[in-house]
């Protein structure tokens, strides 16, 4: 604090330098701003407690019944999709639809009259302050219902039911949970069943009604299907019967499989030909030889010619036998020769036998063949005039076989959607049936509570913040820090002495320190002596002013106390009361002469200090009797220099307790003639803007600011210092 320059040059800045220097937020600040503001916070706590409990206690208790039911994830099949249809997962778009479905007007209207809502007495408004429904109200508002009465009741009870009602999903799952909130436990419980059982029959319902209209629709379109099958049938007939078109089966038309068995057969008659041709040409051969072979004739396979042959061979065996023995000529030789002539003869005309029946095959083979190939040209010829009918036949097929297909699709779904219509299945199914409920779900106590807690605490918090972003008055030495660059000499607290009338105040007195010696206004004004001594110690200082920036800081109340420190430890003192507008201390301590009769040259300055009773300081007061006001004017003389400078050789140390500064501007005039100046700041009151004033005022006065005493202080401020 001495090394501030000589003119009282400082930071000019204000409080919200204090932001710019710490963009964090620490804990202590936390708590202090906590401390600071218990009282606000304590008591936007209490207020909202207070609400809470008088919420709970006149509210009236709401109970809410829930039922569950759960969306199939296999999705109904329509009218055209088979029994073997695959669906996929169910969409969230689709369980918000049933939610949507739940929360309808038809579901709700059902419900009202299945259960006769309008004439339960135990039906009506939800009694506690329900949000969801207060809202709703709210945008209800100047929109009532308009019609007879009658119809204003439905309406009403719909806008009722509809503010007790609440669907919501599960999680993700595919679970619907349905509350009801009403006063009457059993009245939720069967609302919420009878939705939930309302919602399932309308599914039912629905898919009826669709399957009845398919059904419907089905039966025309198989009605028009069978003339279209019944017409395309006809009309192939008749294209068969106009084209000589003879339909053999499964093996196709008769044309064509006579067609294949007449090339089959021709194939056998050629082959037949051939063998008989071969067999004719071999006999002829053996009959010109006139001597068959008998390899030959036994290849012929004949039995006639077989037996004949081996007769022959026997009888040349005898032959040879007997003309070896007898001889040629004997008889018995000759008899054989003659019987191998007839045999020979005979195997001849058997041979001529047969060649004619080969000869008779082989024309007959001729023919057979001849006779097929010109059936055969024949069917190919009509076979090729036919093939543009085979084609109009074969599209004539087709349709018919199109409508045919499609007949029997329509008319198995026809089958099925009668089945359908006459049970049908609900995609839905409940899984849990409402229960009565023994605890109100509303109010909440403990939430209420919570929520009235965490409400006060926040308008309590708020309310503090805004005061402390208006509040422009000193409450800390780091605000005096921060906003001035001013060292903070002591913090004093506030002190609260008894008067008269039973009542405190929370001023001390001129000799507190004589009083109280022990207290804690004793130990700010021991801490401010010292931050004072160790100033002198290094520094030449014996004319100190004690300045404020309004009345009622509590300077002259220091200004004396801290002369008495001094005193007690042997110090010359003197305090002058320069307040010519308070005289504080010229009222404590009465004097006949003063300061502005010494000013004025009426009396020397020794003569007008006075010792007053239990106080070990000297005091000049501010005026005697018989003074004019004009004195005033020189306390920035040159003669109060003077005064100055005798009372320096007289004492130790000279308090002077300047005039407030926004009282008067004597304070700046006297400033001139001193060594330093203390500034008092009254805590909570003072204001930053103030404090800056009378710092730029005094800036060119060549007068060095020590610091800032926080005068009066919460005990709590001086703690966390």
């Amino acid at each position: 604090m001495l090394d501030r320059p000589s003119n009282g040059s400082h930071v000019a800045v204000g409080y919200p330098s204090e932001m710019r220097a710490e963009e964090t937020v620490s804990l202590r600040q936390i708590h202090r701003f906590v401390r600071r503001y218990a009282r606000t916070i304590a008591a936007a706590i209490l207020i909202a407690l207070v609400a809470g409990g008088l919420y709970l206690f006149f509210a009236t208790p709401v109970f809410s019944a829930m039922a569950e039911i759960l969306i199939d994830p296999s999705e109904s099949q329509t009218v055209l999709q088979g029994p073997n249809h695959l669906e996929g997962p169910i969409d969230n778009a689709r369980v918000e639809s049933q939610i949507e479905l739940l929360k309808s007007e038809r579901i709700s209207l059902r419900v009202i009259q299945e259960l006769n809502l309008l004439d339960d007495p135990a039906f009506g408004p939800i009694g506690s302050l329900n949000p969801i429904a207060l809202v709703r109200s709210l945008m209800r508002f100047g929109s009532e219902p308009q019609g007879d009465e009658e119809y204003r009741r439905l309406r009403g009870a719909v806008n009722i039911f509809n503010d007790g009602l609440t669907v919501r999903r599960k999680g993700t799952s595919y679970v619907i949970q349905v509350y009801y909130q009403s006063a009457d436990p059993e009245l939720a419980a069967r609302i919420a069943n009878t939705t939930v059982a309302t919602y399932i029959r309308e599914q039912i319902e629905a898919k009826s009604a669709t399957a009845r209209s398919g059904s419907n629709w089905l039966q025309e379109r198989v009605v028009e299907l069978r003339g279209q099958l019944n017409g395309a049938a006809r009309a192939v007939e008749e294209f068969k019967a106009r084209n000589n078109i003879v339909d053999a089966g499964n093996r196709g038309l008769l044309s064509e499989q006579q067609l294949s068995e007449l090339s089959s057969q021709l194939i056998l008659a050629r082959a037949r030909t051939a063998e008989a041709r071969a067999r004719v040409a071999r006999i002829d051969e053996i009959l010109r030889a006139g001597s068959p072979d008998v390899a030959v004739t036994e290849s012929l396979g004949n039995q006639i010619i077989t037996t004949l042959r081996q007769r022959y061979v026997e009888t040349a065996a005898a032959e040879a036998e007997l003309t070896a023995r007898y001889g040629s000529t004997h008889p018995a030789a000759e008899s054989r020769r003659a019987e191998m002539a007839n045999q020979r003869k005979a195997i001849m005309e058997e041979l001529n036998r047969i060649g004619e029946a080969y000869r008779s095959d082989f024309e007959v083979a001729r023919t057979r063949e001849t006779t097929l190939s010109s059936e055969l040209g024949k069917l190919v010829g009509a076979a090729a005039q036919s093939k543009e009918g085979q084609v109009m036949l074969g599209e004539l097929d087709t349709a018919a076989l199109a409508y045919r297909r499609m007949y029997e699709s329509f008319l198995q779904k026809f089958h099925e959607t009668v089945q359908k219509e006459s049970f049908p299945v609900s995609d839905s199914r409940i899984i849990t049936d409402a229960t009565r409920p023994l605890v109100p779900s509303q109010p909440r106590t403990i939430l209420v509570l919570a929520l009235a807690l965490l409400l006060g605490s926040g308008a309590g918090v708020g309310t503090a913040m805004v005061q402390q972003t208006f509040d422009r008055s000193i409450r800390s030495p780091s605000q005096v820090r921060r906003a001035f660059d001013l060292d903070c000499l002591g913090i004093v607290p506030r002190v609260a002495r008894p008067t008269h009338f039973g009542r405190t105040r929370s001023e001390a007195s001129i000799e507190a320190v004589l009083e109280a010696p022990g207290s804690a206004f004793s130990n700010g004004l021991h801490e401010i002596k010292t931050s004072l001594d160790m100033v002198r110690a290094l520094r030449n200082i014996r004319r100190v002013g004690i300045l404020s920036a309004e009345p009622g800081a509590g300077k002259t109340i220091l200004a004396s106390n801290l002369a008495i420190l001094y005193g007690l430890s042997g110090r010359r003192a003197l305090v002058i009361d320069a307040d010519l507008h308070g005289a504080g201390l010229s009222r404590a301590a009465p004097a006949d002469l003063g300061l502005l009769e010494v000013l004025e040259g009426a009396v020397p300055v020794k003569a007008a200090i006075c010792q007053p009773a239990r106080m070990p300081y000297a005091l000049l007061a501010a005026s005697g009797e018989g003074c004019t006001s004009e004195a005033r004017f020189h306390l920035g003389s040159e003669r109060m220099r003077a005064t100055l400078d005798t009372l320096q050789e007289l004492f130790d140390l000279t308090l002077i307790d300047l005039p407030a500064f926004s009282a008067a501007v004597d304070a700046r005039a006297v400033s001139i003639h001193l060594d330093a100046v203390i500034l008092v700041v009254e805590c909570g009151v003072t204001s930053v803007e103030n404090v800056q004033l009378m710092l730029n005022a005094i800036a060119g006065s060549n007068v060095a600011v020590l610091g800032v005493v926080l005068n009066k202080a919460d005990a709590r401020i001086a703690d966390e210092s």
